[in-house]
């Protein structure tokens, strides 16, 4: 199951090309013109307000072939989720060692991510608590629509203002112990039915222990579930 989100705010694309960049990974471009299909494989350089940098094309040829004004299609895939985006060609340039490249800031950036673990959907009389905090640090309660070892569905009174990318502390009180995990907001969409919004959000990378923790409380939920012939 793959799920498609859009990121339109220029500090959270901001944010993502620069993860891209700092893990080295390399890119896909290719012009968007039907009569130009080769790719060729690039790296981000720098991430700046108003434009891009990458190195240069491999294989080499691919250094003499767009045209200022020509719109390229960037492609990665990094940490099981695949990213796209369009850019368009500015110029090239020598810092009198290497061959850059120069590209618009796109204004859209696509993040298309592919879940393996099951996700449990939760009623409301058996979905535990849940308190979650922001960069200020107050904690607040929240519902938890559902989960899985990866991320969770959640709601939240739309007068927080949440934001694409912002990171969250989770505290989730499956037993006396709540189970503490960062987290980002990957994407949002209003409740159509009430003042919220749900929030979906990915878990930073978990350690072995935490995972085992949170796998088990997710398998007594679902049993629990069960049990009293709650639909999943």
């Amino acid at each position: 199951m793959s799920e498609t989100t859009t990121i339109s705010s220029a500090q959270s694309i901001r944010r993502e090309l620069n993860r891209l960049r700092l893990a080295r990974q390399s890119l896909s471009a290719s012009s968007t013109a039907l009569d130009q299909q080769r790719h060729y494989s690039t790296y981000l350089l720098e991430v700046k307000p108003d434009h891009l940098c990458i190195d240069f094309f491999i294989p080499s040829t691919g250094n003499d072939v767009f045209i200022a004004g020509e719109e390229l299609l960037l492609e990665a895939k990094y940490s099981g989720t695949r990213y796209h985006f369009f850019c368009e060609y500015l110029d090239h340039g020598d810092d009198h060692t290497n061959l850059y490249h120069r590209l618009s800031m796109p204004t859209s950036l696509f993040r298309t991510e592919h879940r393996s673990d099951y996700r449990l959907h939760l009623r409301r009389d058996i979905a535990p608590n849940l308190m979650i905090s922001s960069g200020t640090g107050n904690e607040q309660p929240a519902k938890l629509d559902n989960i899985s070892l990866s991320g969770a569905g959640i709601r939240l009174p739309d007068e927080e203002k949440p934001q694409q990318g912002d990171p969250l502390k989770c505290h989730f009180h499956f037993n006396s112990e709540p189970l503490k995990l960062n987290a980002e907001i990957r994407h949002l969409r209003p409740v159509r039915t009430s003042k919220e919004v749900h929030v979906g959000v990915a878990f930073e990378p978990l350690p072995r222990e935490t995972r085992r923790e949170l796998h088990q409380a997710l398998m007594r939920l679902q049993r629990h579930a069960i049990r009293t012939s709650v639909n999943l």
